[in-house]
C-alpha cells in the first residue's frame, strides 16, 4: 500500500511541475500501466485546480487512505426517504451509493449519486446540474430514469436515480456466448437510447460497455451522464461546461478523433464511439488501445486506420484489452463499475464467446459488418454515418439480409466482355431469343391467374399486345430498308431495344423488358451492362408495390448471379440474401432453392464450406420434397453438394453424390446434355483425386471429346475439361500433354472471363504446377505469382485458393533455391489452411510436405518430422494406401528419418515410395527422380553399392 502511495505522490507532483495542458500526456507516458491510478492523480489534479491544495491519497488506496470518508453518507445514515447501504463506486466529481426507500410509501431500490466533498468549485458543480437537467428531460427505457434529488445536510447536490441491477455490456455478451445477431440486436438497442438523446439534444461522450449495463432479464440500460453535452445549453435555461473542461473528459479507448484534438463536439462523436463498442463486441478487442504513450495513442486515433474486425479476429494481437483509462467519471448506478476486464483471451476463445470458430467469425464479420464498423470509425465526422439512426439502420438492413449503404464501391474483378459483333443471322438469333423470354414470361403471368384476377388479365393482355409491338419494332430495325443496308448486330439492336424499352409508358412491362434485356446480356458475357439493366429493373420494381415481389425477388437473384460472375462476392451475396428473404415469404419452394443453390456455389467461392454445405443440403432437400428424387433440379444440387463435400475432404462421399446426379441427367437429360457433361467431368476429377486414374482417363477423356463436339474448341465447358484432363495427365506423369491441355484451357478462359478471373488464376496455378514437375522453376514462378495475385484482389488473403497458390509459390522458390522465401511461403501457407479447413483436409498436406523436406534439407530434421508424418497420415487417408501423392510423402518422410540417424525405419518408406512412384509415373519423372536419390544414398552409406545401382 505504501509502494502505491509512493508512486501516487510521485506522479501527482511531477504533473503539478508541468503546466496544465501537459499533464494529461505527462500521466499517459510516465504511468501506462496503471490506468486506475492514472485516474486517481487525474481526480486530484482537477479537484485541486478549483479548490486548492489537500490530501491527495484518496480512493485507489482504500478506506484507510486519508481523506477517505463521505461525511453523512456512511451506511445507515439518510438521505429523505432513503437509507444508504452501501458505496457503489467513486467518480471524479460524483460518489454512488446504493440505498432503499424506508419511508413505508412503498418498497425502492435506488442509487443515489453525490457530487463529492472535494469536488467544490464551479466546474464540478456545472456538471452535476448539467447531468441533472439531462437526465430530468430523458424518459426512455432503455436509459437510467432519474426519480428526483435534493442537497444534503453538508450543501452538497445528489441524484436519486434508477439502480440497474446487471453487468456491463461485453462481459454480459461474452459470459452468456451471444453471437453475433444477437449481439447486433442489443447494439440496436442501445443506439435507440443513444439516439433518444440526440434527438433531446444531449450527447453522451463517454459510450463503452462500463456505461451499458444488461439485466438478468436482458434489459440494456445506457448510464452515466456525467459528462455528456448539451448541445443547446440555453434550451435547458443553464450555460454549458467551460470548454477547457470539457477537453479533458474523455476515456481514451473511446475517444472520437475530435475529443483527442479538442475540438468541437457534435452527435458524430457518439457515432464514432458506437463504432467502437461495435468493433469491441464483434471482434473481442478495440481498434486502438491507449496503453502507449500518448503521442502513440493521439496518431493512432487521428491517423491511423485500424484493422477491419474481421483481419483483427485473424490477428495474433487479437486481445481483449484490459482496463479502459477513464480521464472521465466511472459508470453509476449498477452493481458492477467498469467495462474493461483483464483477459488473456485468444482468438479462439473470442470465437467461442461468440458461440462460433474463428473461421466462421470472420467469415461472419466480413464484408457489410467491416463496412459498416469502418464507416463509423471514419477520421472525419462528415465521413462518418450522417445520425444514430442511420447507423441503425444500415444494422438492421444487415440483419435482415438486405443491401448496406456502406457497402464499399470496389470492383475486384476486371470486367468481361463477351461480346463480338454479328451480322444479320445472329442478330435475327438475339431478337429471337429475346423474344422466347419475354414471351415465356408473360405465358407465366397468365398460368397463374385465377378467374378472380380478371382485371389482372386484362392488364397483362393489353401488356401482352405493347411486347408484340416492342418486339416487332426491334425486328423491323434489321429491315435493310430502314438500316439503309447495313448488318446489324445483336449488341445493336440490344442497345435499341435497351432505348425503346425506357420508352415503355407502363412501368412494369419496362422493368421487364430491360431485365430480359439483362439476360440476354448476361448470356453474352457482358456483365456490367447486364448488372446496370437488372438495376434499373430492380429501381422501377421496388416502387410498384408487393404484387411485384415475385419479379422483384427473380431480378434479384439474377443482379447477384452478375455480381457475383464479376467477382464482387460481398454485393452477390446481399442481394442474393435479399432475393432469398422474398422467395420465403411468397412460399416458392423453387425459387427459393434455386436461391439457396446460388448461394451454396457462392459461399464455395469464398472458402466457406461449412456454409455451402448447409445451403446445398437445404435445398437439396427442399427439390426432393415438392419434386421428387428424380427431377433435374435434384441431380444439380447433389452435384453442388458433392462438389462442396469433395473439397471439405469426404471423397467417398462426394463420389456417391456425383453417381446419384449422373443416373439421373442420363435418364432425364441424356448423355450429352451440358449438365450430365458437368457431371461427368466432376465424377472424372474426383476418380482421380482417389488414385483411380485408369477409370478416371476415359471419363475425362469422353467428357473432353463430347465437349468440344457440342460446344466447340472456345467453350469455358470445355476449358474445364481440359483442365481437368491437364490434372489427370500430370497425376499420370505425361508433362507434355498436361501442359498443352493447360495452355488450351487457359487461353479459352482469359477469352471468356478475363484476364483477372479466378478460373484464370486456377489454371495459371495448375500450370505452373506442371512446369515445376518439369524442373521449370523458372518458367513457373512468374506464372503462379500472377495466379496468386489474382486471388488476392479478388478474394483477400484468407481464402483456400490464395493459400493454396501461395504453397505453390514456395514450392518454386525452393526449387530455384530460395530457400529462406519458400519457408515463409510455406508457413504463411499452412496457417492459413489450418485456420480455414478441417485438420484432416488433404489441401494441408501440400504446405506440410514443402515445409518438411525444406527443414530437411536445411539441418532441421528434427522439426521436418511431425510435419512429414501428418502429411502422410493425411494423404493416406484421403488417397488410400495407393496414390503417387502418399508415395511421395513416404520418400519425404524416410529422406527425414534418414538425416536423423533412424536408417532402419527410413529404409521402407524410401523403397516403398520409390516403387510407388515408378509404377504411377515416368521413371525421369522430377519426383520419382528425387526419391530415387534418396533412397541410393541411404544404400551407400551403409555400403550396399549394389543395391544403390540398382536404384539408381
Amino acid at each position: 500500500m505504501s509502494h502505491d502511495r509512493d508512486r501516487f505522490q510521485e506522479l501527482l507532483e511531477g504533473a503539478l511541475e508541468r503546466e496544465p495542458e501537459a499533464r494529461v500526456r505527462y500521466l499517459l507516458e510516465a504511468c501506462p500501466e496503471d490506468p486506475e491510478l492514472r485516474t486517481a492523480v487525474e481526480r486530484a489534479l482537477a479537484a485541486e485546480a478549483e479548490s486548492g491544495p489537500f490530501d491527495r491519497l484518496f480512493e485507489v488506496f482504500g478506506a484507510d487512505a486519508p481523506g477517505h470518508g463521505e461525511e453523512g453518507t456512511a451506511a445507515g445514515s439518510r438521505l429523505g426517504p432513503f437509507r444508504i447501504e452501501r458505496l457503489l463506486g467513486r467518480g471524479g466529481m460524483g460518489s454512488v451509493f446504493l440505498a432503499r426507500r424506508v419511508d413505508g410509501q412503498f418498497d425502492q431500490t435506488v442509487a443515489i449519486k453525490i457530487l463529492r466533498a472535494d469536488a467544490t468549485g464551479e466546474e464540478p458543480q456545472r456538471h452535476f446540474l448539467a447531468e441533472r437537467q439531462i437526465l430530468a428531460r430523458l424518459s426512455h427505457p432503455n436509459i437510467a430514469r432519474l426519480f428526483g434529488g435534493g442537497v444534503t445536510a453538508a450543501d452538497r447536490p445528489y441524484l436519486v436515480m434508477e439502480f440497474v441491477d446487471g453487468t456491463p455490456l461485453d462481459r454480459y455478451c461474452d459470459e452468456r456466448r451471444l453471437d453475433v445477431s444477437e449481439r447486433l440486436r442489443l447494439f440496436l438497442t442501445v443506439c435507440d437510447a443513444v439516439d433518444h438523446a440526440h434527438r433531446h439534444l444531449v450527447v453522451h461522450r463517454d459510450i463503452k460497455p462500463g456505461n451499458i449495463v444488461v439485466s438478468d432479464s436482458g434489459q440494456v440500460k445506457l448510464l452515466d451522464f456525467g459528462i455528456a453535452k448539451l448541445l443547446d445549453p440555453d434550451a435547458f435555461g443553464q450555460s454549458g461546461p467551460s470548454t477547457r473542461a470539457d477537453l479533458r473528459l474523455m476515456t481514451p479507448e473511446y475517444a472520437s478523433p475530435e475529443q483527442v484534438r479538442g475540438e468541437p463536439i457534435t452527435t458524430a462523436s457518439d457515432v464514432y464511439q458506437l463504432g467502437v463498442l461495435l468493433y469491441e463486441l464483434l471482434a473481442g478487442r478495440r481498434p486502438f488501445s491507449a496503453t502507449g504513450s500518448l503521442r502513440e495513442w493521439e496518431r493512432a486515433v487521428c491517423e491511423d486506420h485500424p484493422p477491419r474486425a474481421s483481419a483483427a479476429v485473424a490477428g495474433e494481437d487479437s486481445r481483449l484489452k484490459v482496463g479502459p483509462v477513464s480521464l472521465g467519471v466511472p459508470s453509476a448506478a449498477r452493481r458492477s463499475t467498469g467495462g474493461g476486464r483483464t483477459t488473456g483471451a485468444g482468438t479462439t476463445e473470442v470465437a467461442a464467446a461468440r458461440s462460433s470458430t474463428p473461421q466462421r467469425l470472420r467469415r461472419r464479420l466480413r464484408g457489410d459488418l467491416d463496412n459498416i464498423v469502418s464507416k463509423a470509425l471514419r477520421k472525419q465526422p462528415s465521413d462518418r454515418y450522417s445520425s444514430i439512426g442511420a447507423l441503425a439502420a444500415d444494422v438492421r438492413r444487415h440483419l435482415e439480409g438486405l443491401p448496406v449503404e456502406a457497402r464499399a464501391p470496389t470492383v475486384r474483378y476486371r470486367l468481361v466482355r463477351f461480346v463480338a459483333r454479328h451480322r444479320a443471322g445472329v442478330a435475327f438469333s438475339a431478337v429471337l431469343l429475346l423474344a422466347l423470354v419475354a414471351l415465356a414470361a408473360i405465358s407465366l403471368r397468365f398460368a397463374v391467374v385465377t378467374a378472380a384476377q380478371s382485371r389482372a388479365v386484362e392488364r397483362e393482355a393489353a401488356r401482352a399486345t405493347q411486347v408484340t409491338g416492342f418486339l416487332l419494332g426491334l425486328f423491323e430495325q434489321s429491315d435493310p430498308d430502314r438500316s439503309a443496308g447495313d448488318s446489324l448486330s445483336a449488341r445493336d439492336l440490344l442497345d435499341q431495344g435497351v432505348e425503346r424499352a425506357e420508352a415503355l409508358s407502363d412501368r412494369a412491362l419496362r422493368a421487364d423488358m430491360l431485365a430480359v434485356i439483362g439476360r440476354v446480356f448476361s448470356k453474352l458475357g457482358d456483365y456490367e451492362q447486364a448488372g446496370d439493366l437488372f438495376r434499373r429493373a430492380i429501381g422501377i420494381q421496388r416502387g410498384l408495390g408487393p404484387d411485384m415481389r415475385a419479379d422483384l425477388a427473380l431480378n434479384l437473384a439474377d443482379l447477384g448471379e452478375v455480381l457475383w460472375l464479376r467477382g464482387d462476392f460481398d454485393a452477390a451475396r446481399s442481394t442474393m440474401m435479399e432475393s432469398l428473404s422474398l422467395r420465403r415469404s411468397l412460399g416458392d419452394p423453387g425459387g427459393t432453392a434455386a436461391n439457396l443453390n446460388d448461394l451454396g456455389r457462392l459461399a464455395q467461392d469464398m472458402s466457406d464450406f461449412e456454409g455451402a454445405e448447409a445451403y446445398h443440403r437445404e435445398a437439396l432437400q427442399l427439390r426432393r420434397r415438392t419434386l421428387g428424387e428424380d427431377s433435374e433440379e435434384v441431380s444439380y444440387s447433389l452435384v453442388n453438394l458433392g462438389k462442396t463435400v469433395r473439397d471439405l475432404g469426404r471423397l467417398d462421399e462426394a463420389e456417391s453424390l456425383f453417381r446419384e446426379a449422373l443416373a439421373i441427367q442420363e435418364r432425364r437429360l441424356g448423355a450429352d446434355h451440358t449438365e450430365t457433361l458437368w457431371t461427368r467431368v466432376q465424377l472424372g476429377r474426383l476418380l482421380a483425386d482417389t488414385g483411380r486414374l485408369d477409370e478416371a482417363e476415359p471419363v475425362l477423356l469422353e467428357a473432353a471429346r463430347a465437349s468440344r463436339q457440342r460446344f466447340g474448341e472456345r467453350h469455358p465447358l470445355t476449358a474445364y475439361a481440359l483442365g481437368e484432363l491437364g490434372k489427370l495427365f500430370f497425376d499420370l506423369g505425361e508433362y507434355g500433354k498436361a501442359e498443352t491441355a493447360y495452355r488450351d484451357a487457359l487461353a479459352i478462359r482469359r477469352a471468356a472471363f478475363g484476364p483477372g478471373h479466378m478460373y484464370v488464376a486456377v489454371n495459371l496455378n495448375n500450370l505452373a504446377s506442371v512446369l515445376l514437375a518439369g524442373g521449370r522453376a523458372a518458367v513457373a514462378e512468374p506464372l503462379v505469382r500472377e495466379a496468386l495475385n489474382i486471388s488476392r484482389e479478388a478474394l483477400g488473403d484468407e481464402n483456400v485458393p490464395t493459400a493454396l497458390f501461395t504453397a505453390n509459390l514456395g514450392n518454386a522458390l525452393l526449387q530455384l533455391g530460395r530457400r529462406s522465401e519458400a519457408e515463409q511461403r510455406f508457413r504463411e501457407s499452412l496457417a492459413r489452411l489450418r485456420w480455414l479447413l478441417p485438420p484432416e483436409h488433404p489441401h494441408i498436406s501440400r504446405p506440410l510436405l514443402g515445409l518438411g523436406e525444406l527443414l530437411t534439407l536445411t539441418a532441421r530434421a528434427e522439426e521436418a518430422r511431425p510435419l512429414l508424418e501428418e502429411a502422410l497420415a493425411i494423404r493416406r487417408d484421403a488417397y488410400g494406401q495407393d496414390h503417387w501423392n502418399v508415395f511421395e510423402a513416404e520418400s519425404a518422410l524416410g529422406d527425414c528419418l534418414f538425416a536423423l540417424g533412424l536408417a532402419a525405419e527410413a529404409e521402407p518408406l524410401l523403397l516403398h515410395g520409390l516403387e510407388g512412384l515408378r509404377a504411377r509415373k515416368r521413371a525421369d519423372d522430377p519426383t520419382t527422380r528425387k526419391a530415387s536419390a534418396r533412397l541410393v544414398r541411404l544404400y551407400e552409406s551403409r555400403g550396399d553399392f549394389a543395391l544403390a545401382a540398382r536404384y539408381r
